[in-house]
């Protein structure tokens, strides 16, 4: 298993959790539409009767002051367990992965060399969210999306300590937000999207969309997440003695779709 996290410049890391991506238009910018596979559908760059997710390889090394005294671990056959997307005020948005590979090798020969990335990073002020879509909420302070894939370890008793490939099993959705309460958003979050209009009935409140809009430069850097079938799970508003009271909520989507604008030319692997 590993773990690993990053300040994102694109989304390309996001195709590996979702599982599917159509690239496309000019170099002014190029397009991406990242979707969902279930996870009994085939991949569209693996074959086989496991028919796995797009695997990948990482290459975690730590240089020494000459060639033989590297430490290199390169982990095969790796896939995407969870993704999550983190957004705080005033703070750069980061990427956390959680993943599991196949096997890792050991050497301590040469490290490759990366290819700088010279795009900027995502900061706060290019996120809005929308709810429902086309409606900004703008006193969010923090959000969190995550992926998560519920991967299953295979280790059969096949002569061999390298797992087979992971079998993920039902993909959940989560998004959580916190937000300065007003008497606007709070109320609606509340009595449409959480008790339904009866406090026996918590979390059966009507399903809405959400749009979380990353929007660096319009047109040209941007993404557009698009969750439906949206419920609200969980509403919290303590009331402290001193300070602005905030309201949490927890938000399960059932589908997702993103929908980018960047200069990367492909995300898919050919």
């Amino acid at each position: 298993s590993f773990t690993l996290s990053y300040f994102p410049q694109d989304w390309r890391m996001l195709v590996t959790a979702l599982g599917s991506n159509v690239d496309g238009g000019s170099p002014s910018p190029y397009t991406h539409v990242i979707s969902e596979i279930n996870s009994a559908s085939g991949a569209p760059f693996t074959s086989g009767a496991m028919n796995p997710f797009t695997s990948y390889t990482l290459e975690a090394s730590a240089k020494g002051a000459a060639t033989g005294e590297n430490f290199i671990r390169t982990l095969v056959g790796c896939n995407t367990n969870t993704w999550t997307l983190n957004a705080s005020q005033g703070e750069i948005l980061s990427v956390d992965v959680d993943g599991m590979a196949q096997d890792v090798i050991f050497t301590s020969g040469a490290i490759t060399a990366p290819t700088e990335e010279t795009t900027r990073p995502f900061l706060w002020r290019d996120v809005k969210v929308h709810i429902p879509s086309g409606t900004v909420v703008p006193e969010f302070k923090t959000m969190t999306f995550s992926v998560n894939n519920n991967l299953e370890v295979a280790h059969y008793l096949n002569g061999s300590q390298v797992s087979e490939a992971f079998k993920p099993l039902g993909r959940d959705y989560e998004l959580s937000l916190t937000a300065d309460a007003t008497s606007e958003n709070t109320k609606t979050f509340w009595e449409t999207r959480f008790v339904g209009g009866s406090m026996l009935q918590q979390g059966t409140g009507s399903e809405f969309n959400v749009m979380i809009e990353i929007n660096a430069s319009t047109g040209s850097r941007d993404a557009f997440f698009i969750l439906s079938g949206c419920k609200l799970l969980d509403f919290s508003l303590p009331l402290p003695q001193e300070g602005v009271n905030e309201s949490s909520v927890t938000i399960r989507p059932k589908n997702c779709v993103v929908s980018i604008n960047d200069l990367t030319f492909q995300y898919n692997p050919y």
